[in-house]
């Protein structure tokens, strides 16, 4: 488990409502803006980009962290060696390196469980002997961040009403010239969405270029006003669930599909080679037979 004192003082903590889903939320432009603003608010020592005073080095953390997959995040952004270093030396070597003075940032993104992140067994400095190095971690869970005795906070907000608005408008490339009936079902949808840009994203695409059809905008509207009930789900992630299962059904190739069902057995981050996949798709017959003939590709 991770003492108090291990979070440097410089460190900053990002809390999120939600994740970049991937990682790779997009917000729209005045979105952005507000929330760099927001940044720079609560942030008023930082003149100018973290990049140029920080060299910074991101890498996820996730559920069920990975020390040596971290380890090695760190190692090859520094342009270190761990690959002949045992399991006892490698926190150290790393230590060494964070600690010798240079500047660095090291961005832990997505961290559920503070109790699963072991600063001293990846190697990170603790307080005493952090030197140039800081830490900025985000979460999508508020307690995390007391737990761990940050230094500041930066909090997030939902988009604005407006923003979550626009940003639905650019995603299905309707304007206010479009049908009253579609306009209306679509601030339905916004509000549905609780104004948070991963699900405003993954409606709104769905209905791109579908203006004429209000079925179509009408069930999108129903799908998300459904409430389904889930068994053996953690109650914090029941609505994170409750948005994700419209996304797959949104899927029109069943051998998308497939894929995407092929792709959720393999470990959570996990890298899945392409030539693995097309094995696996090959032997279980994901695909039709004569698809190495036709132009179609899908990709993972």
């Amino acid at each position: 488990m991770q003492e108090d004192g291990d979070c440097q003082i410089a460190t900053t903590s990002l809390s999120i409502g939600t994740t970049k889903t991937s990682d790779e939320v997009s917000l729209n432009a005045d979105a952005s803006k507000k929330v760099s603003s927001n940044v720079e608010e609560q942030l008023p020592s930082i003149s100018s980009p973290i990049e140029s005073q920080f060299p910074s080095i991101p890498f996820k953390v996730s559920r069920t962290p990975d020390i040596k997959r971290i380890q090695d995040a760190i190692a090859s952004s520094l342009g270190l060696q761990l690959k002949y270093c045992n399991e006892s030396n490698r926190p150290k070597k790393l230590r060494d390196r964070l600690t010798n003075g240079d500047k660095i940032l090291l961005v832990m993104d997505d961290i559920w469980d503070e109790v699963l992140l072991d600063f001293q067994a990846i190697g990170i400095p603790n307080l005493a002997n952090h030197k140039g190095c800081r830490i900025l971690l985000t979460s999508r869970f508020k307690q995390i961040f007391n737990k761990m005795n940050c230094d500041s906070r930066i909090e997030l907000d939902l988009l604005s009403e407006e923003d979550a608005w626009i940003m639905f408008q650019k995603y299905t490339f309707i304007s206010n010239s479009s049908s009253k009936e579609v306009i209306g079902i679509g601030h339905k949808i916004v509000k549905e969405c609780k104004q948070l840009p991963a699900t405003i994203a993954v409606y709104g695409g769905s209905l791109r270029g579908q203006d004429q059809q209000v079925h179509e905008w009408d069930m999108k509207l129903q799908s998300l006003k459904k409430r389904v009930s889930y068994h053996r789900v953690d109650d914090d992630m029941i609505e994170l669930y409750q948005w994700l299962k419209p996304n797959y059904h949104f899927m029109k190739d069943k051998e998308v599909m497939g894929l995407f069902l092929l792709c959720s057995v393999f470990g959570e981050d996990e890298q899945i080679s392409v030539e693995v996949l097309t094995i696996i798709c090959t032997r279980v017959r994901l695909f039709e037979e004569d698809y190495r003939g036709r132009d179609k590709v899908v990709e993972p």
